[in-house]
């Protein structure tokens, strides 16, 4: 049985009782019919506050999410642009043909190739899968980003060979 809430009639001021739940009854003086907007307002407001609360944790799990793929972007972002400016400098270095600094060219290119083998897995194993907008865990996604950063690290080493061609060959000749 619900808790027995007693107000004043609105026409004759008597008391109406409300039980069970109800959110009208009738006056038992002058049959007007009340209603108790106040208990309907009060169970909206637990709902509401329900729903707030289930916002509440649903936002800070997104938040965490995004933070977790903020840096995962922040450390691949890194890692190919030291592989990129890595392979550039090594590449342009070799291109001077200098025999005394070829070395460190030579050294540079070998770094660069050491994170192009050692990127991919890496920043695959390491890749936040849960998906934000669709706010679930994706299927095979680290295998997914495995194959993206092999060739997104291809592309770099690419480009960046590119661009030390173009420095040596064009600009510094």
């Amino acid at each position: 049985m619900g808790k027995v809430v007693t107000i004043k009639c609105p026409s004759c001021g008597g008391k109406v009782e409300r039980t069970n739940n109800e959110f009208f009854a009738r006056c038992p003086y002058c049959d007007n019919e009340v209603a108790f907007d106040e208990i309907r307002e009060e169970a909206q407001l637990g709902e509401y506050r329900e729903k707030l609360d289930a916002f509440e944790r649903d936002n800070d799990r997104d938040q965490a999410n995004r933070q977790n793929l903020k840096n995962w972007l922040m450390k691949r972002n890194i890692i190919l642009g030291v592989m990129g400016v890595c392979n550039c400098a090594g590449f342009s270095i070799v291109g001077f043909h200098s025999e005394s600094v070829s070395g460190v060219g030579a050294f540079l290119v070998f770094i660069a190739l050491s994170l192009f083998v050692a990127a991919p897995p890496l920043l695959g194993s390491s890749y936040p899968a849960y998906n934000i907008l669709y706010d679930r865990k994706e299927r095979g996604g680290k295998i997914v980003m495995w194959v993206k950063m092999i060739a997104i690290s291809i592309a770099v080493l690419l480009l960046s060979a590119f661009l030390a061609y173009i420095i040596c060959e064009v600009i510094l000749k």
